[in-house]
Parts: C-alpha cells; structure tokens; sequence
C-alpha cells in the first residue's frame, strides 16, 4: 500500500495543496491525519479520480430548437 502526502497529492491531480485538504475536510477524498499532517493512499486517490468531474464550466444544455405548437 502505497501512502502519498499532501503536496504528492496535488502535483499529481494538477491542483494546490490547499484544494487537498478541502477535498479531505470535505471528505470528497479519503484520508487520515496523522498528527498535524494527512495521508492519503494510492487507492483512494484513484477512487477520488474515478468520482470527480472534469475542471472547468459545465457546458450549457441545449434547448429545444422548435417552438411549441399552440
């Protein structure tokens, strides 16, 4: 088993230590605190990557291009 710190973390999701650790206070990623420091294992950093939705702005919903009938 694999054990990953903090900044392990966020330079392999691309994002700041601080998103880290709401993702954990959050508990959108599983980890443990160990004194003053969280640890996160390799599997639940996969399982964190399978859930989460790609960055950015969703796109927006097409509407229906026909106008109702009356």
């Amino acid at each position: 088993m694999e054990l990953l710190s903090i900044r392990q973390v966020a330079t392999e999701l691309e994002i700041s230590a601080q998103t880290v650790h709401y993702h954990l206070r959050h508990r959108h990623l599983k980890g443990v605190l160990i004194g003053n420091s969280y640890i996160v294992t390799r599997d639940d950093l996969e399982v964190f990557k399978e859930r989460r939705r790609p960055p950015g702005r969703p796109k927006k919903r097409r509407r229906n291009s026909k106008p109702l009938a009356l």
